[in-house]
């Protein structure tokens, strides 16, 4: 048997050894980058202007919504210094207790406690997975195991304590774990329209300590994802095809 497998077998490189490209190519797509939109919202606190709405838009290109990040200047409204600002948790989804998605003017989802839901998925994931998510969003959490006290760092008043934070929709279908690109040429203007209500401070804020804030407030929201461009005929086979009502099944 072994003179056999000997006599048939063939002598290739193992894998640390192949410094070859990848043989498979995809030479249609001409160009791929990173693009940021702007909320037309310049600030929304949970008292006044609670709903944050930003489009991700494009006349000539498809975006990849599984790269698709939020970010926004986050601040401590309090007007005592003493006060505070602690988050249940130190991933950003917490802000927000619904999110809408309209795609080309359709409602795709409609999504009742984000925050408690994108929480409960969260939990349960690694430590350092959880560790690293808490850095990338509001602040690195003093433990992180299974049930404990993963509220994020107190957050000073106004300017002093203000900080980017950014968050993924990691429960939306139609964006996390997605395999197909969106076609934004196609949608309109209105493209891809994502609305985030804005939870009440009491709801999300520690209140354990008497010098605490439940006043918050976001500027310069903005949305972050990879748009690729394709090959000039091939956009037109895919443009033509939507004009003669052939659907782009996305799931």
């Amino acid at each position: 048997m072994e003179s056999i497998i000997q006599a048939k077998s063939e002598d290739r490189l193992v894998g640390a050894l192949d410094f070859k490209g990848p043989l498979s190519t995809s030479s249609y797509i001409t160009r791929r980058q990173e693009a940021t939109w702007f909320s037309p919202n310049p600030i929304a606190d949970p008292t006044s202007s609670k709903t944050v709405r930003i489009s991700i838009t494009s006349s000539d290109a498809w975006i990849d919504l599984n790269s698709l990040v939020f970010s926004a200047i986050l601040r401590n409204t309090d007007t005592t210094a003493a006060n505070k600002l602690q988050f249940l948790s130190n991933d950003a989804n917490v802000l927000f207790n619904r999110c809408t998605v309209h795609v080309g003017g359709a409602v795709a989802e409609d999504t009742q406690y984000w925050n408690k839901l994108t929480l409960m998925f969260n939990e349960m994931q690694p430590s350092d997975k959880k560790q690293n998510d808490a850095i990338f969003s509001i602040s690195a959490p003093a433990a992180n195991a299974l049930g404990s006290n993963a509220k994020s760092a107190e957050i000073d008043i106004g300017d002093a304590g203000a900080r980017r934070v950014m968050w993924r929709p990691v429960v939306s279908g139609l964006c996390y774990g997605q395999s197909k690109l969106c076609p934004a040429f196609a949608l309109g203007s209105g493209g891809t329209t994502f609305s985030f209500e804005l939870a009440p401070g009491i709801e999300i804020c520690s209140t354990n300590t008497s010098a605490h804030s439940t006043s918050y407030q976001l500027s310069d929201i903005r949305a972050h994802a990879d748009v690729c461009y394709l090959e000039t005929s091939l956009q037109n086979s895919f443009a033509e095809s939507l004009l003669s009502s052939k659907p782009l099944i996305l799931h």
